[in-house]
């Protein structure tokens, strides 16, 4: 996987690999719980397991830095466990039981093992897709894989944000009215989950563009960092943020192809953004170096979001796909108003504030004005925002 590695960085990388290889099981199981609550309503409380696990990301990144490399794992793994506590209230209030039985002649066993292999396939290309960047990385200079992975984790962020959040809450609807053969309605919260993530996505995209330097030296201190190192990772970043709107879009997307039971066609089109990235990222590093394997994952995205729409139409006539364009025509015409507003500001205080307040700053004047524009350019999904606010006060 990291063939470029020497001896004693092979050795570290297998020490790590050993300790986190617990998570696997704090995340497996759990994992399980979450679907169950989630389908019973209880789709605050399985957020609230992200908190928890961000808290201690963020906790062993500075401990790691501080103190030993080794506690970047420890902690991390450690996160990985204690994620789900919050989910123990919800699981007694369902009464739920374990029972130590499994038949595997049971119906909903099978069609649980039908469904369950080719989404994990399906979900983990993007994974699979960094595997291969970190692979070519590792052949190209020393350092190369820390810049891929610094990028590739701040993009992981917005994925697991946007993506998670919205599949936790629109994948069983839409499950429940494929199942109810409600074409329309189905339509409906594809066409709402698409433009909520785009809300979301756009504006990040513009913000990634124009402020990555600064972002990069707020998580990544000078101290543990170099500034050609915050500079290559800023970099990076740009070309993996290509990514996160093919990425978001097409797991949403696909989430309506598992709904009609198709695992199929998701596998085959996983296949083949694997195949799209190998070439387009061993071809593209070769003239753009580190940029050109993050390009190369972009580009596999934009191949997988394409193939997932058309084969989402010949599961459903209408995906309101004018819409839907209409829509993110829309945000981007906010997104642009945005940055006129706050990059002027942001260049007026520079060199007068430190790093977190000016950022501070940027972000409080590009949430306004973002907020002002979708209002403005009447973007329904912002107007049944607001009215959902309203009504929760």
């Amino acid at each position: 996987l990291a063939s470029g590695f020497d001896e004693a960085t092979l050795e570290l990388s297998s020490k790590f690999i050993r300790i986190a290889s617990f998570s696997i099981l704090f995340v497996a199981v759990p994992g399980v719980f979450k679907g169950y609550l989630v389908n019973n309503g209880y789709v605050s409380v399985t957020e609230s397991s992200s908190l928890v696990l961000n808290v201690f990301l963020i906790s062993a990144i500075v401990f790691s830095v501080y103190f030993r490399p080794s506690l970047l794992i420890v902690v991390s793994t450690l996160g990985y466990l204690l994620q789900y506590i919050f989910f123990l209230p919800s699981l007694r209030a369902l009464n739920y039981r374990y029972s130590f039985a499994l038949d595997f002649k049971d119906e909903e066993i099978k069609r649980f093992a039908k469904l369950f292999f080719p989404l994990i396939l399906g979900v983990a290309v993007f994974e699979f897709n960094l595997i291969i960047d970190k692979n070519l990385a590792s052949r190209i200079a020393d350092g190369a894989i820390s810049i891929l992975n610094f990028a590739s984790m701040i993009q992981g962020v917005f994925l697991s944000i946007i993506v998670a959040s919205i599949n936790t809450v629109t994948y069983p609807i839409m499950s429940r009215l494929a199942i109810e053969e409600k074409t329309d309605e189905l339509n409906r919260v594809y066409r709402s989950a698409i433009v909520f993530a785009t809300i979301l996505i756009i504006p990040a995209l513009f913000g990634i563009y124009f402020y990555s330097n600064a972002i990069i030296s707020l998580m990544f201190p000078l101290k543990s960092i170099s500034a050609s190192e915050i500079q290559a990772i800023a970099e990076a970043l740009v070309f993996y943020s290509f990514g996160i709107y093919t990425y978001s879009i097409r797991e949403i997307s696909s989430r309506v192809l598992y709904s009609h039971n198709d695992t199929s066609t998701p596998i085959k089109i996983s296949a083949g953004m694997l195949i799209v990235n190998l070439v387009t990222s061993i071809l593209l590093s070769k003239v753009m170096g580190i940029n050109g394997i993050a390009l190369g994952t972009s580009i596999a995205g934009g191949y997988g979001l394409v193939r997932t729409l058309t084969a989402m139409r010949s599961r459903t006539a209408n995906l309101e796909l004018a819409y839907i364009v209409k829509s993110t025509l829309k945000l981007i015409v906010a997104s642009v108003v945005m940055i006129m507003v706050s990059l002027p500001i942001y260049r007026m205080l520079i060199d007068r504030l430190a790093l977190l307040p000016l950022v501070a700053v940027t972000a409080v004047i590009c949430l306004l004005t973002y907020a002002i524009m979708l209002l403005v350019l009447k973007v329904e999904e912002a107007r049944l925002l607001v009215s959902y606010f309203k009504k929760s006060r």
